[in-house]
């Protein structure tokens, strides 16, 4: 269920408001009695309406300030413990740990979004780190490597591993601009025959080189 902070607010602000509506009904029906039986010559039911009043009055001001108490403290206690998650959040984005996800709460406000936007910081920031390590990584399987087209190989697979796709191809032209050497992942032994000949680089690719 959303609802957000503004709503919330005037949602406690009108139970409140109500409460104080009622006592100043009953105040004004007090007072609207108590004229009468002056005006009539009572004396003897004065005192007690004032001392149903008194207890009255005090019933609705006992409920006014534990309504007000009440939502205080919720909306305090409540701020101050998803702003603390969200503080906690960041700090392990900061010490690398991504493991941070939203709470399911049942009232989702603006805290709600802010967490989600966290959490997809939490992913993405993880991602861009395994991908720097991949590379480090890569680096040092290629300073292993004792060939161009083994690094190469590498590169195409390594490529694919990284970016998360299914086909890799890599083009190297000499001197005249000639295809030299096709590295391809993807495509099986059998999808290559039916393809044909390897690109000569005298396509798009040929010519942007």
């Amino acid at each position: 269920m959303k609802i957000d902070l503004k709503y919330q607010f005037f949602i406690a602000a009108a139970i409140i408001g109500l409460i104080m509506t009622l006592c100043y009904l009953k105040t004004n029906t007090f007072l609207e009695s108590l004229e009468f039986q002056i005006s009539q010559g009572k004396f003897d039911n004065i005192l007690k309406t004032l001392k149903d009043f008194d207890s009255t009055f005090t019933s609705y001001l006992f409920v006014i300030i534990i309504s007000a108490v009440s939502a205080a403290a919720f909306f305090g206690l409540t701020f101050n413990r998803r702003v603390k998650y969200l503080k906690d959040g960041l700090q392990r984005i900061m010490n690398l740990d991504y493991s941070f996800s939203r709470k399911n709460y049942f009232i989702k406000d603006e805290f709600h979004i802010i967490e989600s936007d966290v959490e997809q910081l939490a992913k993405k920031a993880k991602i861009a780190d395994n991908f720097s390590a991949q590379l480090v990584d890569v680096f040092y399987q290629f300073n292993n490597e004792k060939s161009v087209k083994a690094i190469l190989n590498r590169l195409a697979d390594v490529c694919r591993d990284i970016f998360k796709v299914k086909y890799v191809a890599i083009s190297v032209f000499d001197n005249d601009k000639n295809l030299k050497e096709f590295i391809y992942r993807g495509v099986t032994d059998e999808e290559r025959k039916l393809i044909g000949k390897s690109p000569e680089g005298k396509g798009l690719l040929g010519y942007i080189h």
